[in-house]
């Protein structure tokens, strides 16, 4: 992890092509939030991990993929993180292809509005979540057991922090929720403005460790 972070750090102005072995199957990292379109706004820094599920029936595996997620979210803090399950892909060699019957992820890539409807498998809920909800650690875990039984979370988390969907037609944003702990973005007009706003609402702490933001791990099935 250690050499990741500083692999990252120092190339984190470079465009850089991961090539992930199996049983990863995908892996993305986005920490320059500059580049936000003015009209969708509020971008957080976002890390992906992508998993074929196949692989928690392996033994050992489903404890390994376990402690790679806790680890992960160890090192990042971020608001928000989520194992999620996903379906109806079409596996090819190191690879998959998707089709109109494959899952699509509730959260549209780095564009944090609130949280989903529902939850994965597991989620970590780090500040200033952590606190809004009354969870007593600096990251709270929770996971429902056994991931390769499916069962997803059946915590219930109040209207006002969920993202709001009015159009599921392609290509259609939600909006934000409207209990919201950060600062929207909302009509900035050139990459200037939202620098400095990220520079005050999403600064990296220290080397490595990025503040406020998501990270995933999905499992591809």
């Amino acid at each position: 992890m250690d050499h990741l972070i500083d692999y990252f750090w120092t190339n984190k102005t470079d465009f850089i092509v991961a090539y992930p072995k199996k049983p990863f199957v995908g892996f993305s990292i986005t920490s320059d939030t500059s580049y936000a379109h003015q009209r969708l706004g509020f971008v957080s820094k976002s890390v992906e991990l992508e998993v074929n599920s196949k692989i928690l029936e392996v033994p050992g595996w489903d404890v390994n993929i376990k402690r790679l997620w806790r680890e992960v979210s160890n090192t990042l803090n971020p608001f928000y993180g989520e194992v999620r399950l996903l379906k109806n892909f079409t596996e090819s060699r190191t690879t998959y292809y998707i089709d109109g019957k494959s899952d699509s992820h509730p959260i549209r890539g780095n564009r944090w509005r609130g949280f989903p409807e529902s939850f994965g498998l597991a989620a970590v809920f780090g500040s200033p979540y952590a606190e809004l909800l009354n969870f007593q650690s600096r990251l709270h875990f929770m996971d429902d057991g056994d991931w390769r039984l499916g069962k997803t979370l059946e915590f219930k988390i109040d209207d006002s922090f969920k993202q709001k969907i009015v159009d599921d037609s392609i290509g259609s944003e939600p909006l934000y929720a409207t209990n919201w702990p950060f600062e929207k973005v909302e009509g900035y007009k050139t990459k200037e403005d939202f620098t400095e706003l990220e520079a005050n609402n999403q600064s990296v702490v220290k080397k490595g460790v990025f503040k406020k933001f998501r990270d995933f791990l999905i499992g591809r099935k």
